[in-house]
């Protein structure tokens, strides 16, 4: 039995929040997190399993995901998420908060959603870096120093 989406799925939303997600019924939710995992995937560079093989009718990998890949898709995903985050026009336009009508700065939030993409697509190549090193569950050091 393979890796059911849903355990990616969980791992994804314990690192993001959005109040959109809230608003969707459990269709829709499933259909946007698919889209999500979708434009993931191709980012997951030499997984140890193929991820092609999955079945978005069953909503499960063929294969059994170890923790570390379902991490890493996890991390992908939040990468996928923050960039449309960046690239949503209505994130990016000024508000106006209700209580003191003081506008908030749109080059500030801007910003920080482009400094959360870089952490995110710099922790996603450590993460994919240290997971190619290991073989069999053991750190794999024939090839350093001649090894």
């Amino acid at each position: 039995m393979g890796t059911p989406y849903e355990v990616v799925f969980d791992a994804y939303f314990a690192r993001v929040k959005d109040d959109l997600y809230t608003a969707m019924d459990a269709e829709e939710l499933e259909e946007e997190l698919i889209k999500i995992l979708e434009a993931a995937l191709p980012r997951f560079l030499y997984p140890k399993v193929d991820l092609n093989l999955r079945d978005n009718a069953t909503t499960e990998f063929e294969e059994t995901l170890t923790n570390e890949e379902v991490q890493i898709l996890a991390l992908l995903m939040n990468l996928v998420w923050a960039e449309t985050k960046v690239s949503d026009i209505e994130v990016v336009r000024q508000l106006y908060r209700d209580h003191d009508f003081q506008l908030t700065s749109q080059a500030s939030h801007l910003r920080a959603l482009i400094t959360l993409k870089s952490d995110l697509e710099l922790q996603a190549r450590r993460m994919m870096h240290n997971y190619s090193k290991v073989v069999d569950r053991e750190p794999d050091f024939d090839g350093l120093a001649g090894g």
